[in-house]
């Protein structure tokens, strides 16, 4: 009977087959070829699923607290600006865009430590005896000073794929954001104490694993 009424009606039942298979092709296209921003925009509006986390509700609750100081307005402002660089970066070099955005996260507490604001420096990279830039003081520390923050964002990924570590590091993780932030070694990277595991929950609590697969 099925048969029957496919045969007689098959120029209509195609149709709608092929109607269907466009639209979802287009739905498809349109996940894929997100932006950076858009893509941090649905995170910070859907929130944070927990089919999504590989940590406890506590953790979830201990990242906050640990936050509690940036507003959302203020890790979304961040957040935001910075995504499109994060992921232009990862082109360059390989590293995971959500480790870059989110080591910047937590190095400048969002953008909101007052040595950013004189230093254009979010990594807060300090001074070594290969540096000839500019510098600024910090209680008797030397920091790396920039005239922009994509001065910034640019020494940094130079300043990490440097680290003797980095190149069986990006070997081993290739695009893994979880064995990336796992073989880092933090004290390299940051002076932020348990940098590592913050660093994972900020990239799960924020999604920004998402930009490791957006296009632009």
């Amino acid at each position: 009977m099925i048969w029957n009424y496919f045969k007689s009606n098959w120029f209509s039942v195609s149709c709608v087959c092929i109607l269907l298979l466009i639209a979802l092709n287009r739905y498809r296209n349109k996940l894929i070829h997100q932006t950076a921003p858009e893509l941090v925009q649905n995170s910070l509006k859907s929130g944070v699923n927990e089919t999504d986390t590989e940590f406890s509700l506590g953790a979830e609750k201990q990242v906050q607290r640990q936050s509690r100081e940036v507003d959302a307005a203020s890790a979304g402002s961040f957040l935001r600006r910075f995504s499109k660089v994060a992921v232009s970066e990862r082109k360059k070099f390989g590293i995971p865009a959500s480790v870059l955005l989110g080591t910047a996260f937590i190095n400048s507490h969002a953008g909101l430590d007052d040595r950013v604001g004189k230093s254009e420096n979010y990594f807060m990279i300090p001074c070594d005896e290969e540096w000839e830039g500019d510098t600024y003081s910090v209680n008797g520390s030397c920091m790396r000073k920039y005239e922009t923050a994509w001065d910034g964002w640019r020494d940094f990924s130079i300043y990490m794929s440097g680290q003797i570590w980095f190149g069986e590091l990006k070997k081993a993780a290739g695009k893994d954001w979880k064995k990336w932030v796992n073989g880092m070694k933090g004290d390299d990277i940051s002076k932020v104490d348990d940098f590592n595991r913050r660093l994972a929950e900020v990239i799960t609590y924020y999604k920004l694993y998402e930009l490791d697969v957006a296009t632009n």
